[in-house]
């Protein structure tokens, strides 16, 4: 554990690392891209497979590209920001192909990965954990594989529509000091906050709480 070791990627797991082999045991690199030569430093060993992540890009693939998002690595969202979005495709391709010879015992040729017209601000449903975390009250998203909340002004996947609710509902809740919920002592209010948009604009903002009332409800 702590090592940097030079690896090239040759594939990608089920969650979007990528995959490459030191000594005959499966690596899997955070941050990686197919045909990449990595520096990797391994997080993690394990008695099977090993964990890392990228510290240096040796020779990047033409597929690397800088993510927009300004919360990428730190929310547990999205795994592909750092690849265009044809690569992201070949990878879910693969990963179909993947669980059908592993899983299945079937090796298919399969068609290609068809894209969406809008790969942002899509999303018609939204949940937000609301938390009171060290910096201040969190509205956002759960930070990889913990239940810390990032709080994210915005993100690439939701409508504006519902950044601008995210906003106001933690605006009234900071103005009018309404509690957020704790998950360790079971304390405070505001649990989450779920929203559902449709295609004329129109959203549904709802409230998920621990109990019956609502403070400053008119407000």
């Amino acid at each position: 554990e702590g090592q940097l070791c030079r690896l090239v990627i040759d594939g990608y797991a089920s969650d979007g690392a990528g995959v490459a082999r030191l000594d005959g045991m499966v690596v899997f690199v955070q941050g990686g891209i197919r045909g990449e030569a990595c520096d990797v430093r391994l997080t993690h060993v394990g008695r099977s497979a090993l964990w890392g992540r990228v510290e240096e890009v040796v020779n990047p693939s033409p597929a690397r590209i800088f993510p927009r998002c300004l919360h990428y690595t730190k929310c547990g969202g999205c795994q592909f920001r750092h690849m265009t979005y044809a690569e992201e495709l070949r990878a879910k391709g693969q990963r179909v192909a993947d669980a059908l010879e592993r899983v299945g015992g079937v090796k298919l040729e399969l068609p290609p990965v068809l894209g969406a017209e809008r790969p942002e601000r899509y999303r018609n449903k939204v949940q937000f954990p609301v938390a009171e975390e060290k910096r201040g009250l969190a509205i956002g998203y759960y930070r990889p594989r913990s239940h810390d909340v990032l709080d994210a002004p915005d993100c690439l996947l939701q409508p504006l529509t519902v950044t601008a609710l995210r906003g106001a509902v933690k605006e009234w809740m900071e103005r009018y000091q309404v509690p957020a919920y704790g998950e360790e002592d079971g304390t405070g209010l505001i649990r989450h906050l779920y929203v559902r948009t449709n295609s004329r604009d129109q959203a549904l903002c709802c409230l998920v709480v621990n109990g019956t009332g609502l403070p400053f409800q008119q407000e």
